[in-house]
């Protein structure tokens, strides 16, 4: 209730005024009313309420009660009221006190037929805890001071932290899954206390299936064999039939004779059942949506192929949370799309835990030919798996701590991992060249730092080599302070990752020379490393700098250092002559609040490079978005002791950020083809994405290499000169 009271912005309100708190606290005794009676009294209480607490009212009906509609029938509440009313009526008319949770252990015991004394101990236990904490919150609202918590009450807090953490989450969920042989039980009460337990569903056509082979237990925990088949929507009004499944999950259908159940499934959902069969012992059916979705011009997506990787990955994470360690997947039409769902939604940077039993378990992932052709999807499968592996790469190098992924030792991780392509050349450049090419902005930043800076260069040869070159250039600041103008302690650990850019750059050329794509023009990448502290000798706000086109930089902030570092490189890349310059850049925290995560900001002085990089996203639902580069934006970084500021200098000051800062890099490159993509927004995983369960995503890989094989393939004289 408080939590609602604060999105709906009456929490002070609620603190400060004694009659508007009570009023409030009447939507809660609605839990001392019998069920019956409920919409009498809630009815009778809506007459009394304030204003103000009308939408909270309803909020409450909504979620605990359930909204009569037009035809009278009630809605589903998200928490019905069997759930939190105290009391209830029985057959004879009398009241009787609700306690869901020694309803539930009777139901299990009565399904099992057997005795569960220590699940009911540790069920009662956490309610006592429960009832103690409400007392005690109770007593902080009154103004009382709040009680000590005693040592005792502090290590069974750990104690039942660990329960749920390992028992729940294991345990409980092979426990209920051995009895599945005998009758598949959706207990309610442990669903909503252990998340995993949601992947097990009550329905008649499931607990038929499971009955279908007897398993016992041992045999069952002793297979790790799981596959993943996909189901469509029906149509609204009707059931889901044999022609919502895939054909792979047809073929599975008839070889357990008819058996796989096929309730409906949510879009992006999955549930596991286990017992069909002795070769798979889970089995997870994921939803797909509806049938023949594609191309969405509102969300300049194909919803077709993302709703494929958001199935296939919720299904790989049901999946390994009961244990599985190799999964066939269903190719869903996509074997691109599914593969590239497997494998980025089960990454995970554990590396440096020392327990492995802390660590995700490995998982390997398989095509499911399901009597087709292997031919025919496996090449898109190791297509996609190529793709995801590229994009995990990047997630790997942006999480490493600073200390352990230096400018010199990023530098020496990319000579050793790009060591096996014979066709790529890995060049590091130390301090002193970059003195003699009088890179001075990229030295500037560097010098705070006792870690000294590389300037990494990277060749992709190809063989035709008929083209000019087309340049990648990569932000490389290992770790961002900020310098003398230091960023706020609590967004500093995430700048470890400030070097995704130039990560992107390696993994792209790697990804590449793996694919084996036959490129008629080099690739040369480009990475200045370097580490942005606030040491001795660092950059100073008002300092004057020197890019390598001989422009001077006014520093009027020394957080803005990505775009110095970056001019450096630019001006360097227009030594190769080449078609297209696209720089990759966690560059600016403007672009997060203009699109969020939704998409990557690009600026582009060419529209059909713009073309190619969106149509790229559209395939691999990596979306991106054009930002304007207008000429104003290059009037605001004018500086009254220099040619340039490094910031946003004129009465709109911080405003417009990520468009200045595209402006400024616009004054390094003489390329035709340029192309800015700024990743800040999507660098981290800021919302609940089923592809990313880690810190970071390592967007935009995929659309990158998409687009680089797409200019190969092009013939537009406008890029190609």
């Amino acid at each position: 209730m408080k939590k609602q009271l604060a999105v709906e912005q009456l929490l002070t309100r609620y603190n400060r005024e004694p009659e508007f708190a009570l009023s409030a606290r009447m939507i809660i005794s609605l839990a001392f009313v019998p069920i019956p009676e409920l919409d009498v009294a809630a009815a009778a209480l809506l007459d009394v309420l304030p204003v103000e607490l009308r939408n909270t009212f309803q909020w409450f009906r909504r979620t605990y009660i359930g909204i009569l509609n037009r035809s009278g029938k009630r809605l589903p509440a998200m928490f019905p009221p069997r759930m939190w009313s105290t009391y209830r009526r029985t057959v004879v008319g009398s009241n009787r006190t609700n306690n869901y949770a020694e309803a539930a252990h009777r139901r299990l015991r009565s399904e099992f037929g057997v005795e569960h004394p220590t699940l009911w101990r540790f069920i009662d236990g956490l309610r006592k805890v429960q009832s103690g904490q409400d007392n005690m919150y109770e007593e902080y609202v009154r103004g009382e001071h709040p009680r000590y918590k005693r040592a005792k009450y502090i290590r069974a807090d750990r104690r039942i932290l660990d329960l749920v953490g390992h028992v729940a989450e294991k345990i409980v969920v092979f426990y209920l899954a051995a009895w599945l042989s005998r009758k598949l039980l959706f207990v309610q009460f442990i669903i909503y206390s252990c998340p995993s337990l949601r992947l097990l569903v009550k329905s008649s056509t499931s607990v038929k299936s499971a009955c279908l082979f007897r398993t016992s237990f041992k045999s069952m925990a002793s297979v790790r064999n799981g596959l993943i088949l996909g189901t469509f929507l029906p149509e609204p009004g009707t059931h889901i039939d044999m022609e919502k499944l895939t054909f792979a999950a047809k073929s599975f259908n008839g070889e357990t004779g008819g058996q796989f159940f096929c309730t409906k499934i949510e879009t992006g959902q999955a549930r596991v059942v286990c017992g069909l069969g002795e070769k798979y012992g889970f089995v997870a059916a994921v939803g797909l949506g509806k049938i023949g979705q594609g191309y969405v011009e509102s969300e300049q997506l194909d919803e077709g192929r993302e709703s494929v990787r958001n199935a296939i990955a919720a299904g790989a994470i049901a999946l390994r949370d009961v244990g599985v360690t190799e999964v066939f997947v269903d190719p869903c039409g996509f074997a691109d799309a599914a593969a590239e769902g497997a494998f980025l939604s089960t990454f995970a940077f554990d590396e440096l835990k020392s327990k492995p039993e802390d660590r995700k378990p490995a998982i390997s992932f398989h095509l499911y030919n399901a009597g087709q052709p292997v031919s025919q999807f496996e090449e898109l499968w190791q297509r996609g798996k190529m793709f995801a592996s590229g994009q995990n790469l990047v997630r790997r190098l942006a999480d490493m701590p600073a200390n352990m992924m230096t400018p010199v030792r990023f530098a020496k991780f990319a000579g050793e991992k790009l060591s096996c392509h014979p066709n790529v050349q890995v060049i590091m450049r130390d301090q002193r060249w970059a003195e003699e090419m009088k890179m001075g902005a990229f030295l500037s930043v560097a010098k705070g730092s006792v870690e000294v800076p590389v300037f990494l260069e990277v060749h992709l040869k190809s063989k035709m080599n008929k083209n000019p070159p087309v340049c990648l250039v990569g932000k490389g600041v290992c770790f961002d302070s900020g310098g003398v103008s230091l960023k706020p302690s609590d967004f500093m650990a995430s700048m470890r990752a400030d070097m995704t850019g130039a990560a992107c750059v390696l993994s792209t050329i790697d990804t590449l020379a793996k694919l084996g794509t036959e490129l008629p023009f080099d690739i040369i990448g480009l990475m200045p490393l370097v580490e942005n502290m606030p040491g001795g000798k660092a950059s100073k706000p008002g300092d004057v700098v020197y890019a390598m086109n001989g422009k001077s930089i006014e520093i009027d902030n020394t957080d803005a250092e990505g775009r110095l570092i970056l001019a450096d490189a630019l001006c360097y890349a227009d030594s190769f002559n080449p078609s297209v310059v696209i720089d990759i850049a966690t560059l600016t925290g403007s672009i997060g609040v203009a699109l969020g995560c939704a998409a990557t900001g690009v600026f582009s002085n060419c529209d059909s490079l713009w073309q190619q990089m969106s149509d790229a996203g559209k395939v691999t639902g990596d979306r991106v978005w054009r930002m304007p580069l207008f000429k104003h934006y290059s009037e605001c970084i004018v500086s009254n002791v220099a040619d340039l500021c490094n910031t946003n200098k004129s009465a709109f000051k911080g405003m417009a950020g990520s468009c200045t800062a595209a402006a400024f890099l616009q004054e390094f490159t003489l390329c035709k083809s340029w192309m800015h993509m700024d990743i800040a927004g999507v660098m981290e995983r800021k919302a609940e994405q089923q592809l990313f369960n880690s810190n970071m995503t390592g967007r935009p890989l995929r659309t990158l290499v998409h687009c680089i094989e797409k200019l190969s393939q092009q013939t537009d004289a406008s890029v190609r000169q």
